[in-house]
């Protein structure tokens, strides 16, 4: 197998599947810092594109106000108008270029709608399917159809040519009230019951593995009501009156699930596997300074260290368990899919 040039990066495409309006971006800017922090501590910057940094940087503002002022937070499905990219470098502070590159397409609903969705489908390694909580939950489900789309984006799924190590991450969004409530497993059997057959039928046809978890993005605020005005859906949230601080839960999860995907799909090349790189170069290349191959060894071998250490950083905070598995699927701290 040929080994990844020492130049081009790791490369990540993600698509973010799911209906306009469900909290895709709010997630993205509430796992920002967070994984900048885990990425600092092994000696790695996450670097967005400048204007990627302030669309992410004023919507984890939004976030933090939160906790600041006003007790009600409307919350409309009204988001992404077209698809937006966001890109991110891993970059080694020791180097000027990055070790991976996490390219993530947002797709308005309206894309699944008219089978657009299937070409970014097609380029991509992974993509988070982000499924409305609230919508799904109260009011008996009755707008979940409407809201979360589950049959246009399934006969997406089918169309698509997805590659043979492509992974499906689904994202409750907006599991706030839930989770906190001690309304999980209730969360988690309403989503088996409404994703089952049709996850399992995209499973079955297209032979890739499902993760599911929860995503809180608003902090400590709470589900209350939805209210239905014509064709308008909105949610409302209301906040505890004792926080005096911002925080999320789960929101870097998937980007972790992610790199560690991809980073162990190209194990068997670089990474942790210096046998491979020793091949390519002759043992007088390796230690003769003034060899053209010299260098490039060198950075290679530095670079299959430090992915081996990404890795292993994303697998202990991810605390991937491999006995727990079903029908092809390898389940985390995320809430096993039951199939039928």
């Amino acid at each position: 197998m040929t080994s990844i040039s020492p130049i081009e990066p790791v490369k990540i495409n993600i698509v973010m599947a799911g209906s306009t309006g469900v909290g895709k971006t709010s997630m993205l800017a509430a796992m920002y810092p967070s994984l900048r922090e885990q990425l600092h501590n092994i000696r790695y910057n996450f670097v967005p594109q400048d204007e990627d940094h302030l669309v992410l940087t004023n919507e984890y503002e939004k976030l933090q106000k939160l906790a600041q002022g006003g007790i009600e937070v409307v919350s409309d499905y009204v988001g992404t108008r077209g698809e937006k990219e966001f890109v991110f470098h891993i970059q080694p502070r020791t180097s000027e270029s990055p070790d991976m590159e996490l390219h993530l397409w947002d797709l308005p609903g309206g894309f699944y709608q008219d089978k657009q969705a299937t070409r970014f489908l097609n380029d991509s390694n992974v993509s988070f399917l982000c499924v409305d909580a609230v919508t799904l939950m109260e009011r008996c489900g009755i707008y979940h159809n409407r809201i979360n789309m589950p049959d246009e984006i399934k006969d997406c799924y089918l169309k698509s040519n997805l590659h043979p190590n492509h992974i499906i991450i689904v994202c409750l969004m907006r599991a706030e009230t839930y989770e906190q409530d001690g309304l999980r497993k209730k969360l988690f059997q309403t989503f088996d019951e409404k994703y089952s057959t049709i996850l399992s039928e995209i499973k079955k046809q297209k032979n890739t593995n499902i993760f599911v978890g929860s995503i809180q993005t608003t902090g400590r605020l709470r589900y209350n009501k939805i209210e239905v005005t014509g064709s308008d859906i909105k949610s409302y949230f209301i906040r505890h009156q004792n926080i005096k601080d911002y925080f999320s839960k789960g929101c870097d999860t998937p980007i972790q699930v992610a790199i560690h995907h991809s980073l162990a799909t190209v194990k068997s090349t670089d990474i942790d596997n210096m046998k491979l790189i020793k091949k390519d170069y002759p043992p007088f290349t390796r230690f003769l300074w003034f060899m053209s191959g010299y260098k490039e060894y060198w950075e290679r071998v530095a670079r299959a260290k430090r992915l081996s250490l990404l890795l292993k950083e994303m697998e202990k905070s991810i605390n991937i368990q491999s006995n727990q598995s079903q029908e092809n699927c390898t389940f985390f701290q995320y809430h096993p899919l039951t199939t039928r």
